[in-house]
């Protein structure tokens, strides 16, 4: 009781109804999680008896909820996944159970629910970071493992355009695995571990400029959670082999180039990271580990919440402790399945879903919006019919937090988005009477 109420008590503004849950067909951990056209994928991990890796791509649809199940073709852990409109790919990775390591990359096309011609990366690794930069897709260092002690680590990035289909290649600053994030054309790969142990380095790429500068995180680590948030790129927690659970964040404003630092509310590492309605970061579960013998002590079902638009923190919790479970969001939902919990040593299945989509009702007492978005999807223009006769503020997202555009309009408003990529978007409304909205939308 005491737990519930101090919840209530300390985090007002988060109702628990914002929570649901669902149940993936199997119980693993390392499972990835990526969203395309409006739906959740939960891809691969490990699961028992094996260990062996996990085929299936598990397929959430939140517009009709239901789940189906595709196969991939090789059961792989830690692999590149990374989401390019309603392509799915899955780049590399390890397989427990044989140990082999892959440089297949698989595509799925979740629209047309088919397995595109597969490619290859130029090297087999497991631990490699995934990013969308553009019309490319980066896939960034990694490593493998050579004996029972050694390791060899990479400094190759395979980049793949999305428009010739055609690859090259780009290196980090150091070889290593590392975490990584796109936000206002700069490309971030930070932190991660090398032969010699744990890294603070961060490489930066800016796209406008085509170059590359360096920071540094305020502790070397590894398994950052890492997510964006309005201008900010945030990097939570993570281990050192010293230190097997760390509470800080170190972020980073991409926008003036300015580093701060601030502190979960429990050390933890493997936290699942994900932002919903642009500017609320959700770090999720995660715990402590014994890297000295490779094994996860402790789960948590700690929920750390920061809000963008204030530099505010607040808590809430999971409906079940874990640790190894990814998260992402579609925008609106922040979604983490899987996992595995250490104290009773069971592998989850269950899905945890947070919808940001209630706020509006949680923040204002007032009457809910009423307004409409025409036609969705689109081509050409969105038109909208807005409330009231009210000055109204309208930004388009993309589903990381990124705002693409602002215009200031009363009533009725048509937006040219003929320039913006296929995709899934984000269109969010402030009134000049405190009022806000926030709808998805899809550009075709």
């Amino acid at each position: 009781m005491k737990k519930w109420l101090l919840l209530f008590l300390f985090a007002p503004t988060f109702l628990f109804a914002q929570w649901s849950t669902s149940q993936l067909s199997e119980a693993k951990f390392y499972t990835q999680a990526a969203s395309a056209m409006g739906k959740a994928l939960f891809i691969g991990g490990v699961k028992l008896p094996g260990p062996t890796a996990s085929k299936r791509v598990e397929i959430y649809d939140f517009a009709n909820p239901g789940w189906t199940i595709r196969m991939t073709q090789n059961g792989t852990v830690l692999a590149g996944v990374v989401v390019a409109d309603s392509l799915l790919f899955i780049a590399g990775g390890q397989n427990p159970q044989t140990g082999a390591y892959y440089k297949l990359v698989e595509i799925y096309d979740v629209k047309n629910d088919v397995w595109k011609p597969s490619q290859n990366l130029s090297v087999a690794r497991t631990g490699i970071a995934a990013v969308r930069v553009g019309s490319e897709l980066w896939f960034a260092g990694g490593n493998i493992q050579t004996s029972a002690t050694d390791f060899t680590f990479y400094d190759v990035i395979d980049v793949y355009n999305l428009q010739t289909g055609s690859w090259t290649t780009r290196h980090l600053s150091t070889p290593r695995f590392c975490s990584s994030a796109f936000l206002d054309g700069k490309v971030v790969f930070a932190g991660g571990s090398d032969a010699n142990g744990p890294v603070a380095m961060v490489d930066i790429y800016d796209t406008t400029t085509q170059q590359w500068t360096n920071a540094q995180l305020s502790v070397p680590r590894f398994n950052v959670a890492v997510t964006t948030a309005g201008p900010y790129v945030l990097f939570a927690g993570g281990s050192t082999y010293i230190e097997d659970a760390l509470d800080v964040v170190d972020i980073w404003n991409a926008q003036t180039n300015t580093w701060t630092t601030a502190t979960l509310s429990q050390p933890r590492t493997l936290i699942g990271a994900a932002t919903v309605c642009g500017t609320t970061a959700i770090f999720a579960g995660g715990g402590e580990a014994k890297w000295s013998t490779q094994f996860l002590t402790t789960s948590s079902n700690r929920v750390d919440i920061f809000d963008a638009t204030t530099g505010e923190w607040s808590q809430d919790s999971l409906s079940q402790a874990r640790t190894a479970a990814f998260a992402a969001s579609d925008g609106t939902h922040f979604f983490m399945g899987a996992g595995w919990n250490p104290e009773n040593s069971q592998f989850v299945n269950s899905v945890e879903i947070y919808t940001c989509e209630s706020m509006s009702a949680v923040h204002s007492a007032q009457s809910p919006l009423v307004w409409e978005i025409l036609p969705n999807p689109t081509r050409d223009a969105l038109h909208l019919q807005l409330p009231d006769d009210l000055p109204t503020r309208v930004e388009i997202l993309n589903t990381t937090g990124q705002v693409l555009s602002v215009t200031t309009a009363t009533k009725e408003i048509a937006l040219d988005v003929q320039q913006l990529l296929p995709g899934m978007y984000l269109l969010r409304i402030k009134t000049t009477n405190g009022q806000s909205g926030l709808k998805r939308w899809v550009k075709m």
